[in-house]
């Protein structure tokens, strides 16, 4: 499991742009020890930038149940940012490409497995708010892909 590490650099009045939901990244196999010295720029805002990286928090051992809610949120979390309209129990899955997004406390456990907001995970694939098609991504957005997988493209 890897955390993503930001830090703020500039400074907006956006109240909304200092709000930090904490994530970490969960992969296959451990990353390469370069990737863990690049950091990347995301330009969130004309007056601030938040510079990423990823931390290795350790190895976990997840069990098949709750492998599937962490795929369901993620498909959830990337349907919403892509505005693509995908079911979570359908969308294919490569494990050769395949990371998680899963949301995380925000205080560090001895345990990595701790870190992951399992309530969080729960409340957001339990709700009915999924199945209204108001809170669903638009049918006719285009990707310039046929490509339905969220789990690395």
């Amino acid at each position: 499991m890897y955390a993503v590490k930001c830090e703020n650099i500039g400074s907006s009045k956006d109240v909304f742009l200092t709000q930090v939901s904490h994530f970490a990244i969960l992969f296959g196999n451990e990353l390469d020890a370069e990737v863990l010295l690049m950091s990347m720029d995301l330009f969130v805002a004309r007056t601030m930038i938040t510079k990423a990286s990823l931390v290795f928090q350790g190895t976990i051992n997840i069990t098949e149940a709750q492998l599937v809610s962490l795929k369901s949120f993620h498909v959830r979390l990337m349907s919403i940012m892509l505005d693509v309209d995908v079911d979570p129990s359908s969308t294919p899955w490569d494990p050769a490409k395949a990371y998680l997004f899963v949301p995380v406390v925000d205080h560090k456990c001895v345990d990595p497995i701790k870190e992951i907001d399992w309530s969080l995970v729960e409340n957001i694939i339990g709700t009915d708010g999924w199945n209204n098609p108001l809170q669903r991504a638009r049918s006719n957005v285009y990707l310039g892909t046929n490509e339905r997988t969220l789990g690395g493209d």
